[in-house]
């Protein structure tokens, strides 16, 4: 299930303007993800991921001006196959919630200077933003499951 704390009603995306403040974090991977960048980029995966054990997650390595994919215009090198989480813009992962039904709670980044301007959101952004979300969801919960199988070997799982 998807819950997202605030609507937006419109945004538009500027990098530009705001230097790409989305891509200066460290954000979430999925296996798809590491598995899409490493074979497109001809990478190793720990080249561009870092794994976290006790939380069981993949984390984008970030350099000094954030994502190891943004160049120095800010952007992105690899737009045509981004990141699950990427594709959630603009919102961001807020929390989730692993129950008989797992929850992703989703958030507007308020600090975008494109929240609030640009066209409307329309349905069928929507749909895809939450598409997008359950897929990660999912993707989240087979890391999990498969990290468990391969008895915490995240190289075996990756390689």
């Amino acid at each position: 299930m998807i819950k997202i704390s605030q609507n937006v009603e419109q945004w538009e995306c500027d990098y530009k303007d705001c230097r790409a403040t989305c891509c200066r974090r460290s954000n979430p991977l999925t296996i798809f993800d590491v598995k899409t960048i490493a074979q497109r980029r001809g990478l190793d995966w720990s080249e561009f991921a870092d794994f976290d054990d006790d939380k069981v997650r993949l984390f984008l390595k970030t350099g000094n001006n954030g994502c190891i994919f943004l160049d120095d215009d800010c952007k992105c090198s690899i737009y045509g196959f981004k990141p699950l989480v990427c594709r959630l813009l603009p919102f961001e992962i807020s929390g989730v919630v692993q129950a008989d039904e797992p929850i992703l709670h989703l958030k507007p980044i308020d600090e975008c200077p494109g929240y609030g301007s640009g066209p409307k959101l329309d349905e069928d952004f929507m749909w895809q933003v939450e598409r997008d979300a359950t897929l990660y969801l999912h993707e989240n919960q087979k890391l999990c499951r498969e990290f468990r199988d391969e008895d915490r070997d995240i190289e075996a799982l990756l390689g």
